[in-house]
């Protein structure tokens, strides 16, 4: 949250088809990984593939810049609340696709190249892309057909990141239920009661992937890893491009949107793949969390979005002045709503009251306050252990 100067208005943009984007213009890594570490820093990697530049994934040593306010290379860090994705400041090191590195370096960013795997490269999803986009783009939003674009259009990256170690799902006896919760080399996962005396079993069965590397390759479940990582890293650079601008202020960004005080430049607007949709134009708004905000619209419209709050209870209860008393340090706002619960079991839905506290939220930036008002976030620092200073 940042506060909006009197009088400006804050535009709200998406991007249309931000994965399919980098997906159709972008080169993916193809080919047969070649395996390097690197002992001599003075070594030429593009000699071992013939690239300009080095192409692949790298373990590398990571120093940010001192300064930077919107940080862009992500990292999982461990909290005393769990693992969280955040983007900070510091130095430790990670794996990384070639292209964020060189993007970053852009930024200040200095990166120490350990070791990695070189690959090919080739661009292999731009007809795949463009002809589903053109048919999602001509085809009423009514139709099967518009969905089946979409679905397909978004959900191939996906596909290709899959694990290859599927759970397995058995119906067995109550007597039976033993010798699979017993046996060492199976992680069941869920148990569903069916009936007095049968059970739904959810379980991933690790004695079919102990032989993983001799009897199985990747190709036989049409996965790679690479692919499916070095889309999102293009995606990643593709937004990194509107992070830290001098010529307007970012107050919120998410995967594919960003809620800034300007206005782009027309030619980046359109209903084109790649170029921004204006969402909406707020004249007051703020931004709590990842997916929790509300703004005042320039026709006086409020729009609230509050991720795991249900839509009667934001149409019902939510209002701009009671998500303000929220800047006040320690305040929250408790919310009572109901929601549904599936039993396969009984084969029916409960209806469950639940309690929703909201608050600001720390899991991506560290809160700013001045006077206990809360004004703003700044990155996290973290030291080399990936620890949170």
């Amino acid at each position: 949250m940042r506060p909006i100067p009197v009088g400006s208005t804050i535009k709200g943009y998406d991007v249309n088809s931000l994965y399919p984007t980098s997906m159709s213009i972008c080169d993916m890594p193809v080919g047969e990984p070649v395996f390097f570490e690197l002992i001599d820093p003075t070594f030429d990697l593009a000699s071992i593939k013939g690239h300009d530049k080095p192409f692949g994934f790298f373990n590398v040593d990571i120093e940010t810049p001192d300064n930077l306010e919107h940080p862009i290379i992500q990292t999982r860090v461990k909290t005393g609340e769990g693992w969280r994705t955040i983007a900070p400041l510091g130095k430790w090191n990670d794996v990384l696709f070639s292209e964020e590195i060189y993007n970053s370096e852009t930024y200040g960013y200095k990166f120490t190249i350990k070791s990695g795997y070189l690959f090919d490269k080739a661009n292999i999803f731009k007809e795949y892309v463009e002809t589903l986009f053109d048919i999602k783009q001509n085809t009423p939003s009514h139709d099967p057909m518009y969905l089946v674009a979409k679905l397909l259009m978004n959900s191939l990256y996906g596909k290709f990141g899959m694990s290859y170690m599927l759970q397995d799902h058995i119906i067995v006896t109550n007597t039976q239920l033993d010798k699979y919760i017993n046996n060492p080399n199976i992680e069941v996962d869920s148990i569903t009661n069916l009936s007095d005396n049968l059970v739904l079993i959810s379980m991933l069965d690790n004695n079919k992937y102990l032989n993983y590397n001799t009897d199985i390759n990747d190709s036989d479940f049409n996965i790679s890893i690479g692919i499916a990582s070095s889309i999102t890293a293009y995606s990643r650079i593709f937004m990194s491009q509107f992070k830290n601008r001098d010529d307007f202020i970012l107050y919120y960004s998410d995967t594919d949107s960003i809620y800034i005080s300007g206005i782009l430049d027309p030619k980046l607007v359109g209903n084109k793949l790649g170029q921004f949709k204006l969402e909406n134009t707020f004249k007051d708004a703020l931004f709590l969390a990842p997916k929790v905000y509300a703004g005042i619209t320039t026709d006086d419209k409020l729009i609230v979005k509050i991720k795991g709050l249900t839509k009667s209870v934001i149409n019902n209860d939510v209002t701009f002045d009671k998500l303000l008393l929220l800047l006040n340090k320690d305040k929250s706002l408790v919310f009572n709503q109901i929601k549904s619960q599936r039993s396969l079991s009984e084969g029916s839905i409960n209806l469950l009251e639940q309690t929703y506290t909201l608050i600001p939220s720390e899991s991506k930036r560290e809160l700013v306050y001045k006077n206990n008002i809360l004004v703003g976030t700044k990155p996290y620092i973290i030291d080399k252990n990936k620890q949170i200073k």
